[in-house]
């Protein structure tokens, strides 16, 4: 994520992409979102409605989404307090 951020703070756009985008980058896109509080973040799934407003070809392989649901909490919770450190 802190690649992202440095792009943006440097005046720069940031690409994220993968082979069809439609489940690797957007998964990356979706936590990016969640971590900086774009999209709500209280569950992988209500994460994913939001996302899937935004970028409708949101469509995580098998693999990927167990990795996202597994590792949800873990990433939110350490995600959100780097985002607050970062804010204060």
């Amino acid at each position: 994520m802190k690649f992202i951020d440095e792009a943006l703070a440097a005046g720069n756009r940031c690409l994220v992409h993968c082979n069809l985008g439609e489940s690797r980058s957007p998964a990356l896109g979706l936590l990016y979102l969640a971590h900086r509080g774009l999209i709500p973040n209280e569950s992988l799934p209500i994460a994913e409605c939001a996302f899937m407003k935004l970028y409708p070809c949101y469509n995580p392989k098998a693999g990927m989404r167990g990795f996202l649901s597994q590792h949800w909490e873990e990433y939110t919770a350490r995600m959100s307090f780097q985002a607050k450190q970062e804010l204060a």
